[in-house]
């Protein structure tokens, strides 16, 4: 509510964007100060995948570098809807462990999942989108290029999903907790899909500063 209100201010810091930009590439894991980050990167994934979600969920080594290629085909779409008979053809596992196997890089911090409201408040809904889990793994991914407004979207739920219920609204790309609608956007985004939508708000990119129901994109890393 506070970001919301334009209750946030960085004093000290004259223009964030620099720093956000660069926090996109490489600040969400602390170990980027010490130096090859996407060498490190890639170590970590094999050893989350193959390692600690293989010995958690009993999986054999074939199927644990299956969920590997599995988290590089998603990388090439999220955010995207799944579709578990597509993502079991060209990973060559069962559909009926798709759901299974996305869960599990969910909780490992791999992926996100953004469901709909179907089950209420704190409920488990529909997924409706599979996101990268963060900006900095998007990045190793996707060679260092990931798509911009992919990175946007996957920053915000990533940063918001920390701090309050965040669900696939009707309209608009995210509704927070049971009533706020967001539509997340470069500095030229209008209010058009959602200007009728009470509630309803603007997280913009490439601002520095916002007004009335625009909030700059950056602010809701505080929310972390």
């Amino acid at each position: 509510e506070e970001i919301l209100d334009h209750k946030v201010s960085l004093k000290e810091l004259a223009h964030p964007l620099p720093y956000f930009k660069q926090y996109l590439k490489e600040g969400y894991y602390p170990f980027a100060i010490e130096g090859s980050f996407s060498i490190k990167m890639q170590q970590v994934i094999t050893q989350t995948i193959e390692s600690d979600i293989a010995q958690f969920a009993d999986l054999k080594a074939t199927t644990a570098r299956k969920l590997k290629k599995l988290l590089s085909v998603i990388s090439t779409l999220a955010p995207y809807k799944p579709n578990v008979s597509t993502l079991s053809t060209v990973v060559g596992v069962s559909k009926n462990n798709i759901n299974d196997y996305l869960i599990y890089m969910e909780k490992a911090g791999l992926l996100g999942q953004l469901r709909d409201d179907t089950g209420g408040i704190r409920g488990i809904g529909k997924v409706e989108k599979v996101f990268i889990d963060n900006p900095s793994l998007m990045h190793v991914l996707a060679n260092g290029v990931p798509n911009e407004g992919n990175c946007r979207e996957t920053f915000f739920y990533n940063q918001v999903s920390r701090a309050a219920e965040v669900y696939y609204p009707k309209n608009g790309d995210f509704q927070i907790n049971e009533n706020i609608i967001i539509e997340v956007g470069g500095a030229d985004k209008s209010f058009n899909q959602i200007k009728d939508i009470p509630n309803s708000y603007l997280a913009i990119d490439n601002v520095e500063f916002g007004r009335g129901n625009k909030i700059p994109l950056w602010l809701f890393g505080f929310l972390y």
